[in-house]
This record gives C-alpha cells, structure tokens and sequence, in this order.
C-alpha cells in the first residue's frame, strides 16, 4: 500500500513541477565552429502576416515560433511569404578573448536584409546594412560578448525563395562563395545560350550597318533583350543583393516585354 502511494505521489509531482527553460539552448557559440554552421536550430521565427510589425513592436509580439517548427520542404518558403516580412532573432555568444567576425546569410534571395542588435531586452541598435551587395551581413562581436540579434527579412519577388539561415567565419566566406556559386548544368546551358544571342547581335548589327534596313535593327534589339534576359537571369539566380533583387523582380520582365515588342514589329 505503501508503495502505490508512494507512486502515485511522485506521478502527482512530476505533473505539478516545471521544469527550467535552457535559456543557452538557442545560443551559438561563434568559437566553436571554423567555416559555416546553420542557425535552423537556434533561431526563433516571426511571420508578419498581416503586415502590422515593424521595429517599434515587433519585440512585442507574441507568436514567435522556432525555426524547425515550419518543417520547410528543402528550405524552400511557401508562395504567400513573398509578400510577408520575415523577423529572425538569434543569439551569438562569442566565448574567446579576441574580437571576432561572422557573416550572416540568411538564404536566397532577398531586397532587403535589416539587422538589429538587442539591448537591454527591449530596445534595438540598427546594424550598418553591409548586404545590399552580396546578401553577407557581418556581424562583430567583442570578447566574451553574448549578444541578441533582430533580423528584418524581405524576399525577392520571384518564384522559389529559401530560408536557411547560417553564419559564415570571416576567413572562410571567400571559400564560402565559391563554393556557393559554383556554376551548375542549368547556369551551363544558359551561358551558351547567352552565345548564341550574342552572336545575332553583333551579326544583325553588322547587317544593319551596312544595309540600313529596320528589320535587321529590329532584329538585333530583340537578340539583344533577350540576351540580357538570359545572361543576368543565369549570372544572378543564386546571387543576393539589391541588383540582383530589382533585376528577378522587376527588370527581367521589362527586358521580356520589349524584346517581345521588337520581334512583334520584326
């Protein structure tokens, strides 16, 4: 008898006690890794569904969501996030007595990459936006410093975005690049397709110099929106920053629709 309610009081126990949150569990230590390492597991999400967050109270908001919970298929955002801004908070804790800098990527591909640093729980410290080139945001953290990041995501108006958020070592992000922009098959086919297109510019540019006739002028602004269609789309698909942004979101269909014109009047 004694035993039964000895069980039954712990079982009552374990049900009425909480047990503590490791708060260091959503921390990553910039001193322990040497290349790369993913922040998928240590990073809390917001989605601004209907667009009413901003710096002034996204530290207040309340359906903040870790990063694994969304179990995005290969990393690829859904359709509706296009147009949704996109808060991720982290913490970075540097436990060496040098000053050290990481890089802050968070996928592909983004117009506007906005880092905050926390302080004191409740105010935000805006980050000089150094990503605007190439979509790699550096972040310093002093020694022994244990800091709190607020990313502000904006994605690219494209078909497929991905979110996988990662740091990169300051030594190891020009290895990083290369790696990461090594061509594919796809990147192959369309660089020799950008040839050929090439090819009919100059050739009906030569003919419309010495022949003066429209059609061959026609025909070589075609060739030539096209080729600029296909060039910069194959160079800039797995590229951040703000070019790269304005280009997949907007001037890659300018470039569509006025070489569609010129063949039409061709």
């Amino acid at each position: 008898m004694r035993k039964l309610i000895s069980i039954v009081f712990f079982i009552l126990l374990c049900k009425l006690v909480t047990a503590q949150v490791n708060i260091d569990s959503f921390t990553t230590n910039v001193s322990l890794f040497k290349d790369a390492a993913p922040l998928n597991s240590n990073s809390l999400l917001f989605i601004d569904s209907n667009n009413i967050a901003n710096a002034d109270n996204i530290l207040q908001q309340q359906h903040w969501a870790a990063y694994k919970t969304f179990s995005l298929n290969n990393y690829t955002i859904p359709a509706y996030w296009i147009n949704k801004k996109v808060f991720i908070k982290f913490t970075l804790q540097n436990s060496s007595p040098l000053n050290d800098t990481v890089y802050f990527y968070p996928g592909l591909t983004f117009r506007s990459i906005t880092v905050y640093k926390i302080i004191n729980l409740n105010n935000l410290q805006l980050i000089k936006d150094e990503s605007s080139e190439d979509g790699f945001e550096p972040l310093t953290l002093l020694a022994n410093e244990k800091t709190t990041y607020l990313a502000e995501l904006h994605f690219t108006k494209k078909r497929v975005g991905t979110l996988y958020p990662q740091l990169v070592q300051q030594v190891y992000l020009t290895d990083f690049k290369k790696i990461f922009y090594s061509q594919t098959y796809s990147q192959l086919v369309g660089y020799m397709l950008s040839g050929l297109l090439l090819m009919m510019v100059l050739f009906n540019g030569a003919n419309f110099q010495q022949n003066k006739k429209k059609e061959f002028f026609y025909n070589c602004c075609y060739a030539l929106c096209m080729f600029c269609l296909v060039f910069l789309n194959t160079f800039l698909i797995r590229k951040g920053g703000v070019f790269a942004s304005f280009f997949m979101g907007y001037l890659s269909f300018v470039f569509l629709v006025i070489g569609i014109v010129f063949y039409i009047v061709f």
